[in-house]
């Protein structure tokens, strides 16, 4: 019994000593110590403190040590060779590429619940402007004289025109708070016409009762061009001298598209009417009521492997006669009022790899000038 006593005590002793306490000091290449440093076994774990101080305990001589940490390479001891001075060697850390992919929407207004798409089909050539295009959508309000060369403006949703914000390319048109006449963009540049009801959400105030973008025709700058030249002359009249004269010249080549477009209008509006005054009834003409105008576009598309750049000019000339009322036309008979316009826009974009650059940039000039000085007086 007492051999047996004593053999079980020396293989205790012989399995006790096994038992290591591993501890020590961890370093960059710097010599700098590291701190957070994971320093792990099998079945236990440490993690080195601001000195770069480690301590575990309970490790079987021959376990495998393991220090971690981002930025360095692992490094592996066993338990009974390790250092007390570990110094890790720094690791560079590749990252995967990221892939930026743009998709650059033709001018449209961003999606929506309400919005409602007009395309405008090649064979209406009945339509003169915009507001042609819109009168005969019963889910819109058209304000003003449906005749050549008067103003014409839309509401939305039982508002007031000035809460719709017009845009054309998805720039606006008209000041927050202001009208905008539709009637003078001319519907040969039309590609498509989008309305969304009440779209001050991502406009702004001035957009209570909706938006109208008007979206011109060859807006895409990365279509495949192919080589032609195509012109058209159209001329249409109508009652109350009514005229107009149209003419597009288009140029396409491998990266460059030139289009044109210049229009002239003209009607004189004059009408007879019935005048009683007392017990005597006359025939009078009221006269004065002519309206000219004159459009000109000119679009200019170009593409290389330098820069994409696109340039969109809309300009118009008119002039409106401003008839007095009935019992004293004598005060407005050369009353007119003269003006013009000039839309400039520019458009810039590169794409650099994967990243597609756009900037945009445009410039409004407007002139009215009110003349009543040739009118004859009573």
């Amino acid at each position: 019994m007492k051999i047996f006593l004593s053999v079980l005590l020396l293989l205790t002793i012989s399995f006790a000593s096994e038992a290591l306490e591993v501890f020590g000091k961890v370093y960059g290449n710097n010599q700098l110590p590291l701190e957070n440093v994971v320093v792990s076994s099998e079945k236990k774990a440490a993690i080195s403190n601001a000195k770069g101080y480690f301590n575990l305990q309970n490790i079987e001589a021959n376990e495998k040590i393991r220090f971690h940490k981002i930025g360095f390479k692992d490094t592996v001891f066993v338990a009974k060779q390790l250092p007390r001075k570990v110094i890790l060697e720094e690791k560079s850390i590749e990252i995967a590429g990221i892939n930026i992919v743009g998709k650059r929407e033709n001018r449209g207004i961003f999606s929506s619940i309400n919005k409602m798409v007009i395309p405008v089909s090649e064979t209406e050539n009945m339509a003169e402007n915009a507001a042609d295009i819109l009168k005969n959508n019963a889910n819109l309000n058209l304000k003003g004289i449906n005749l050549s060369g008067e103003k014409q403006t839309i509401s939305l949703n039982g508002n007031l025109t000035r809460h719709t914000i017009v845009m054309l390319d998805g720039i606006p048109l008209n000041s927050s708070g202001g009208e905008f006449d539709i009637s003078t963009i001319p519907a040969e540049i039309i590609e498509r016409i989008e309305v969304i009801q009440g779209g001050g959400s991502f406009v702004g105030s001035g957009a209570i009762g909706g938006v109208v973008n008007i979206v011109t025709k060859e807006t895409a700058i990365n279509r495949e061009y192919q080589k032609n030249i195509d012109f058209s002359v159209t001329h249409s009249a109508g009652s109350f001298g009514y005229s107009r004269t149209n003419f597009s010249f288009k140029v396409t080549k491998t990266n460059l598209r030139i289009s044109t477009f210049i229009s002239s209008a003209f009607a004189r509006n004059n009408f007879k009417y019935k005048y009683t005054l007392s017990d005597s009834v006359e025939w009078k003409e009221r006269e004065n009521n002519q309206k000219l105008s004159g459009d000109f576009n000119l679009r200019i598309n170009h593409q290389n492997k330098y820069l994409n750049w696109k340039y969109n000019l809309l300009f118009r000339n008119f002039h409106k006669g401003l008839p007095g009322p009935i019992n004293s036309l004598n005060m407005n008979d050369k009353a007119r009022l003269d003006g013009k316009t000039a839309r400039n826009f520019l458009e810039l974009s590169k794409k650099i790899k994967s990243v597609f650059l756009n900037s945009d940039f445009y410039f409004f000039n407007e002139t009215t000038r009110f003349e009543n000085t040739e009118s004859s007086l009573p």
